[in-house]
């Protein structure tokens, strides 16, 4: 009777741990897109957005950024980001892709644990702006893979919130 629980405790344990090995192989990469309409013109917000000193103000967790390489908003610069996450330095390279001011960025961030290429457009309708954020990230190994497919939703609540506290921050000035 032993043998026999041991075995279905086996199989079960086997089962699970390729079931988790299967559902990251199918979901390499975690994608989301997150818009917020935001009642300034593109040019008040893209001014915002894309000053380092008022990162902290919006996103949650940001300590600095640190030049690395290139000027700024130029493709190909370097930027160390650092982040406390829950109490535990996170620090990121942020690598310039593109770069159109006040209309399009894109960014790649690196850490060791994953990989976000970022895409952030900025349209401008009747007196108000729309910006959207695109983000594909990817797991650097399965294990990461598996808990950023699993951790899909509450990745995209943060992006809104940051969004949210962006809006709220350009909507008081």
């Amino acid at each position: 009777m032993l043998k026999k629980i041991a075995l279905a405790a086996g199989v079960l344990i086997f089962l699970i741990v390729g079931g988790l090995l299967v559902f990251g192989w199918m979901n390499p990469q975690v994608e989301s897109e997150t818009s917020v309409s935001i009642d300034k013109p593109r040019d008040v917000v893209w001014a915002y957005f894309s000053d380092p000193s008022k990162m902290g103000e919006w996103l949650q967790g940001f300590k600095k950024i640190e030049t690395i390489s290139g000027n700024p908003n130029e493709p190909g610069s370097k930027f160390r980001i650092t982040f406390d996450d829950q109490g535990t330095e996170m620090i990121m390279i942020e690598t310039n892709k593109e770069f159109r001011p006040p209309e399009f960025m894109a960014m790649n961030l690196d850490h060791e644990i994953m990989s976000n290429d970022v895409e952030v457009s900025l349209v401008e309708r009747n007196g108000q702006t729309v910006l959207t954020q695109k983000e594909k990230i990817v797991g650097k190994n399965i294990i990461w893979r598996i808990l950023f497919a699993a951790m899909r939703s509450s990745m995209q609540d943060r992006s809104e919130q940051a969004l949210k506290n962006l809006k709220r921050n350009v909507e008081k000035l």
